[in-house]
């Protein structure tokens, strides 16, 4: 059940944007030029550029501008020295500067840009993110007595190292609305509601529809796998054509609506809302707390900003390819390229599922204040997609036995993994939450409820969402099948044979794609195993170049390192050392262990970590929990298979997140089960780090800190707290240590305990 307080206080919570999106309004006018094209200033060497940005970086009302100019540091040889000055100009109130930044926020010597108040020679920081290959705008509301004077914007490109470049363009002035919707609080998380209430529609829908073919489904279950095939519709509508791609997500969004309208009309859906509703309301907490935690840390906007917010820690620009190719699928630009990647490069599931709020809310609006806000809002609302591994997390929790299901929900909901791969626009740890998913549906069998059973054949489903979501998950999900297939009857057979037909239709448009549509999309999987991306040579085999580069190494070199990539998996200490973009050896002690929690597989999952070896002593003196050795074994053998298959070192990016995630899930079972005190008390001791590693110092470090969302993010956070230690869950509790006889028998418990409170 939802108490009466969290009502009231999510329906306040989600009154706040609305309150905040109508500060915005106004008339939306055109961008002005704030200088002309002459009159700039430099010395050294900042020469001017002529290749005008991509409308979706700049919009063309500033980029075909009269006025508009350009000027970049950065040769074929590496970053130039030279600083840029605008001519004078008179500060407005709100400004929009096109930049672009090679150099990562927090190192020292690092590139400036700022607007410089010529009569007091105070400063104003524009942008210190990394933008990589790209432009991006910079949206500043300026203070009412930051000059009394004329101000000039300066670049000061100091190429403290060869990819330090800076770009600096055209300052303008923006209307108020304009600044609103793009640096704004209440427009973009109104976009987050609004993208919630689409999923959660989907997800009921999907529910309707799978409960009148399959009687007994887990409702949760077919939900989430419901929004993976709607994904992969709205893909095979993109793949014929781009509009139908947007019409089928109008169409899709539609028809779910009119299909939840009838259900609760009917009382179908009363029953799994009322049962599963503290998961997803979970969802919509994390959502909005995190997408309100990014617009609060600015850094200079756009859509690289979670990049910067736990700098000097960073990544290349691969993670964002899902926004560009939402933007290209739905509109058929050009080759299908982000270049040099193809959209095959990476699966392409989450790119599918941004299609649908963009076409329902993002457009639109970017048709009003400009066609940026498009990678800008996308951004934001892939964390909401995103967060949706959070409530499989919480509906996992109703499906095991443990003596403190708060505290297992908050040990791995909580950690560098969980929140650094939430906020970053990659779809890892949606395949590590299918991943969870399908051992969930393992839990929703009992012998004694024969028509249960059927959830088995949701299982393949969920492996190839988590396939289709990152392909790193095919080990895992190879780990998956190898532990707990062995549980399975021969009866089961059936059941599975007909789910992996219905998940080889939802995986065969990928598979058409990478086949005839767009082959050799073959860049990570080669820099995986062969440690070259092979932009230029596509079309050779990944084998051959597998190959040549072992024979290159040879043996010795091979296992030194396998050595070295064991050794960082255990590298509790932070010992290996790493550079750019993934630096531990800075200056700043907090930027060097978030690096290194980002790195190393003991340091990700933090506490739970502890948990998982712990079991591991107990199953080798004592009969421990089956489930909890099962889900290690699962998770340690897609590490391992992942450490000896690739060439890159085992660090965290370079795993598939169903192992880590199982791991740390694992972990968080033995720690809740335990009768002493002392886990809690060690985690409230963890949580004092992690706080002020990854929230507070980067807060401490950024450009411009706005209030109001940073205490939104805040107020979203005690609501998910509320509702983990206070709500209660209405599924019942099978006491999942119960289900195995034997390794090779599932059977079910008699003693299914009611439902109780988390806590």
């Amino acid at each position: 059940m939802l108490s009466k307080a969290s009502k009231y206080w999510i329906l306040i919570l989600l009154v706040v944007p609305i309150l905040g999106a109508s500060l915005g309004l106004g008339k939306v006018t055109d961008p002005r030029p704030l200088v002309g094209p002459n009159g700039w200033t430099q010395n050294g060497q900042f020469p001017p550029l002529k290749d005008v940005p991509s409308p979706l970086q700049v919009p063309d009302s500033m980029s075909k501008s009269a006025d508009f100019v350009m000027w970049r540091t950065w040769t074929p040889n590496g970053a130039l020295k030279g600083t840029i000055e605008s001519p004078p100009f008179r500060a407005p109130t709100y400004i929009a500067v096109p930049f672009a930044r090679g150099g990562n926020h927090g190192y020292p010597g690092s590139d400036e840009l700022f607007l410089l108040c010529q009569s007091t020679g105070r400063k104003f920081l524009v942008g210190s993110l990394q933008t990589f290959n790209e432009w991006s705008i910079a949206y500043a509301k300026l203070p009412d007595d930051f000059c009394p004077s004329n101000v000039t914007l300066v670049g000061v490109s100091n190429a403290a190292t060869p990819d330090s470049y800076l770009s600096v363009a055209t300052p303008f002035e923006v209307s108020r609305a304009v600044f609103f919707a793009n640096n704004g609080f209440g427009v973009k998380q109104i976009l987050v509601f609004a993208t919630m209430l689409v999923f959660f529609s989907i997800f009921l829908a999907s529910h309707i529809i799978t409960s009148r073919i399959c009687e007994g489904i887990d409702a949760f279950g077919s939900g989430m796998i419901g929004i993976g095939f709607v994904g992969m519709i709205v893909f095979t509508a993109a793949a014929i054509n781009p509009v139908l791609a947007r019409v089928t997500s109008v169409a899709i969004v539609g028809a779910s609506i009119w299909l939840c309208a009838w259900g609760f009309a009917g009382a179908d859906l009363s029953d799994v809302w009322r049962k599963h509703r503290v998961s997803l309301l979970l969802w919509l907490s994390a959502a909005m707390c995190l997408t309100s935690l990014v617009l609060a840390m600015d850094n200079g906007g756009g859509r690289w900003a979670p990049n910067s917010m736990f700098a000097p820690l960073s990544w290349s620009t691969d993670n964002e390819n899902p926004i560009i190719f939402a933007q290209a699928l739905a509109h058929s630009y050009g080759p299908m390229l982000a270049e040099p990647w193809y959209l095959d490069d990476r699966t392409p599931l989450l790119t599918v599922l941004l299609i649908i709020p963009q076409t329902l809310f993002i457009e639109p609006i970017a048709e009003l204040v400009g066609s940026d806000f498009v990678y800008n809002a996308d951004a934001i609302v892939a964390i909401a997609i995103l967060a949706m591994w959070v409530p499989i997390v919480a509906w996992f929790a109703t499906k095991i036995a443990v003596r403190r299901l708060p505290f297992f929900v908050g040990l791995v909901l909580l950690s560098p993994f969980a929140l650094f791969n939430t906020v970053y626009a990659w779809g890892k740890i949606i395949g590590g939450g299918y991943i969870l998913l399908a051992v969930g549906l393992m839990l929703s069998v009992p012998d004694d409820a024969k028509k249960a059973r059927v959830n088995l054949s949701l299982i393949p489903s969920s492996l190839a969402f988590s396939y289709l979501a990152h392909s790193g998950n095919a080990i895992a999900a190879l780990a998956f099948l190898i532990v707990f297939l062995p549980v399975l009857r021969l009866r089961d057979w059936r059941i599975l044979a007909a789910g992996t037909g219905v998940a080889l239709i939802a995986m065969t448009p990928w598979q058409v794609w990478t086949m005839f549509v767009q082959p050799h999309g073959n860049a990570l999987t080669r820099y995986q195993l062969a440690n070259d991306t092979g932009f230029d040579h596509r079309s050779r085999s990944v084998l051959k170049s597998m190959i040549e580069t072992l024979r290159s190494i040879g043996w010795r070199g091979w296992l030194e390192k396998k050595r070295m990539s064991f050794h960082t998996l255990g590298d509790l200490p932070g010992n290996v050392e790493y550079y750019r973009p993934v630096d531990n050896r800075t200056a700043g002690w907090a930027g060097n262990q978030r690096a290194n929690d980002f790195l190393v597989i003991v340091r990700t999952i933090g506490i739970p970590m502890l948990g998982v070896l712990m079991a591991l002593v107990t199953s080798i003196r004592t009969k421990s929990d089956p489930m909890v050795v099962r889900l290690i074994g699962c998770g340690f053998l897609g590490i391992f298979a992942m450490t000896i298959l690739i060439i890159q070192p085992a660090i965290v990016h370079h795993m598939a997140y169903g192992s880590v995630i199982l791991l740390a899930v694992a972990g968080a079972m033995y720690l809740a089960d335990r009768p002493s005190n002392w886990p809690i008390a060690l985690y409230v001791v963890y949580m004092v780090y992690f706080v002020a590693i990854w929230i507070v110092d980067p807060i401490l470090r950024v450009d411009h800190l706005h209030f109001v969302p940073l205490v939104f993010s805040a107020l979203w956070a005690i609501v998910a707290v509320w509702m983990i230690v206070g709500e209660r869950f209405d599924l019942v509790h099978a006491d999942h240590r119960l289900l195995w006889q034997h390794p090779s028998q599932m059977r079910s418990t008699a003693a299914v305990r009611p439902a109780k409170n988390l806590d």
